[in-house]
Order: C-alpha cells, then sequence, then structure tokens
C-alpha cells in the first residue's frame, strides 16, 4: 500500500511539472499575440487614439483651407476661356466674336483668329481675333462695345483690345459754278482695322483648376457656360 502511494505521488509530481512546462511554452509561442487589457495597455490605446483624433482634425483644417484657395482659384480663373477642346478654341472665340458683331447689325470685311506664339505662361493661352471693317459709324461702335461689355457681364469672359486704328473714309465733295465747296450730304463712315485678344486657360490647368476637389463636375460646367 505504501508503495502504492508512493507511486501515484510521483506520478502526480511528473503530471504538476508537465502541465508547467506546457503552460511556460505556450506562453512563449503566443506571447506576441496574447495581449491581455492591462491598465498600461489602455491608457498607451488612449493616448493614440487622442494622436489620431488630433491628426484628424489637423486634416481637415487643410482641407477646408485647400477648398478655400480653390475657389478663389476658380473666381480668378472666371474671366478666362476655356481651352479643354484644344482645336476648337479658335473657332470658339471666332464665332462668338462674329455673333456679336451681328448682333450688333455691323458688317465686317474680315474676322479671323489665330493662337499667339508667345502665351504668357504655360498654364494660359493668347488668342487673337483680328478684324477689319471698311465702313464703320461711331454710332456702330457704341453698340458693338455695348455687346461685348453685356457679354462679359453675362459670361464673365473678356476681349482686351491691343490695335485699334480708325481713319476716316473720303467723303466725295460737290463743286456747284461759282459757289464753294460743298460735302455731299451723307454719314461719315470709318474704316476700323483692329486686334481684339482672348485669354484662355490650357487643358492641364483647366483640369487643375476645375477637376480638383468636390462637386468638379458642377464647377468646370458652370464656367463653361
Amino acid at each position: 500500500m505504501p508503495r502504492n502511494q508512493a507511486k501515484q505521488k510521483k506520478q502526480l509530481i511528473v503530471l504538476i511539472v508537465l502541465t508547467a512546462m506546457l503552460m511556460v511554452f505556450v506562453a512563449y509561442q503566443f506571447k506576441d499575440k496574447i495581449n491581455l487589457p492591462t491598465q498600461a495597455r489602455m491608457q498607451n490605446l488612449a493616448k493614440k487614439l487622442e494622436e489620431e483624433k488630433i491628426n484628424l482634425q489637423i486634416a481637415e483644417q487643410d482641407k477646408a483651407e485647400f477648398d478655400r484657395q480653390l475657389e478663389e482659384l476658380r473666381e480668378l480663373a472666371e474671366p478666362f476661356w476655356d481651352a479643354s477642346n484644344q482645336r476648337a478654341i479658335e473657332q470658339e472665340v471666332r464665332l462668338r466674336f462674329e455673333t456679336l458683331v451681328r448682333e450688333a447689325k455691323i458688317t465686317w470685311k474680315s474676322i479671323s483668329t489665330q493662337r499667339s506664339k508667345s502665351n504668357l505662361r504655360n498654364s494660359i493661352q493668347e488668342i487673337e481675333v483680328k478684324m477689319e471693317f471698311d465702313s464703320i459709324t461711331m454710332q456702330d461702335l457704341a453698340m458693338l462695345f455695348e455687346r461685348l461689355d453685356d457679354f462679359t457681364r453675362r459670361n464673365k469672359r473678356q476681349f482686351h483690345w491691343s490695335n485699334f486704328r480708325l481713319s476716316t473714309t473720303p467723303v466725295r465733295q460737290i463743286r456747284a459754278p461759282g459757289q464753294p465747296v460743298q460735302p455731299q450730304t451723307q454719314a461719315r463712315t470709318l474704316k476700323l482695322v483692329a486686334t481684339a485678344k482672348a485669354y484662355a486657360l490650357t487643358p492641364e490647368a483647366s483640369d487643375i483648376i476645375f477637376a480638383t476637389g468636390a462637386n468638379n463636375t458642377t464647377a468646370k460646367g458652370a464656367a463653361k457656360q
């Protein structure tokens, strides 16, 4: 009997030792995967969350400032023509100017456009509108300027005069026998040769300004109207 008790005691000791070794082995193998919610760990997580919250607030402030500056840039870009279609911009400018002249009921001799070779910057291109009128009155000019001002007021886009040369058209004179020379009664007409310039954004600049940020489709669509 005492021998059986000694054997059982020995087996119990071996079992305890094996259990302890197994626990040590498991703890070693899974030490990186077992994270008990200790107070120190919870404090560390709380600190990280607070840092992320501060970073998020800074990011939101930066985005708000970016959106504000982008809106200011879009307002500054309103007077420029949109050149998203690079090949059609010259034709668009010419057709628009011809429409304004036609609305002023003026007949032109020639109106043509060409892209200037000396662009101001890489993001802006210059389109010249060259025109010639053989017979135009001061009243016609006043009407044309009124149409141009109205167009700029409605669409923000502008034409800038770079060359404007007026010359009088010779008036025939009639000499009656024994009388001083009398000009023929007719409205005095003028000849006009002028150049106006339109400034357009390059496609790259247009994409950066109007296709960036929220509501980009609405912003670009409004700029094209």
